[in-house]
């Protein structure tokens, strides 16, 4: 389902940073695998179907991922501020972008091995 320039971009981010795992946040469905197959959908963070931090953390940890000391995430703020219900030091390398030109530069910087400060 996610095939927009945006999502396209951070995953190839993410695939360059050599992560032990990649999931994707759904604001409806919450974690994601990459095979993971869902019907379309139009919810917004904060929507009254969207996922919340409680069903994150209990996703987190059936997916005995909850106590990772290292979780990167590259997503809009929205999609930072639930990870860090689950894990509050999650770097956030697009934080502080100002739009989506920004992110877009840092995510091919990601891309091409050249060092961002992972905040």
């Amino acid at each position: 389902m996610y095939v927009g320039s945006y999502h396209r971009a951070c995953r190839k981010a993410a695939d360059a940073l050599h992560p032990d795992r990649v999931l994707i946040l759904s604001a409806r469905h919450g974690l994601l695998d990459l095979d993971d197959v869902i019907e379309p959908y139009d919810t917004p963070h904060g929507a009254a179907d969207a996922v919340t931090s409680q069903v994150l953390l209990e996703q987190a940890t059936v997916r005995a991922i909850v106590g990772l000391d290292s979780v990167v995430a590259l997503g809009g703020a929205r999609h930072i501020s639930l990870l860090r219900s689950v894990w509050p030091h999650v770097h956030t390398p697009l934080a502080g972008a100002r739009g989506m030109g920004e992110q877009m530069a840092r995510l091919a910087a990601l891309r091409e091995g050249r060092a961002l400060h992972l905040t």
